[in-house]
């Protein structure tokens, strides 16, 4: 696999993350994926990763992201 341009993200992080997809088949064909994004660097990451990987390795899937607010009062 060659690192992608469009992922700001290291590659052994790409690899590790696309190995964790594939073992544990956390994405099917025709899912709806939805990203909480909290507002931190995990959460970006995953986004930006979900982005780099979807699609080469998951075109039928849909992926969204929302902000999640958990100060609701």
């Amino acid at each position: 696999m060659t690192r992608s341009t469009e992922c700001p993200i290291p590659l052994p992080l790409q690899e590790r993350f696309l190995d964790a997809v594939r073992t544990y088949r956390m994405f099917e064909p025709g899912d709806r994926v939805i990203i909480g994004v909290s507002g931190g660097k995990d959460s970006f990451t995953l986004l930006d990763l979900c982005g780099w990987l979807k699609p080469g390795h998951f075109p039928d899937t849909h992926f969204t992201a929302a902000k999640i607010r958990t100060d609701i009062t």
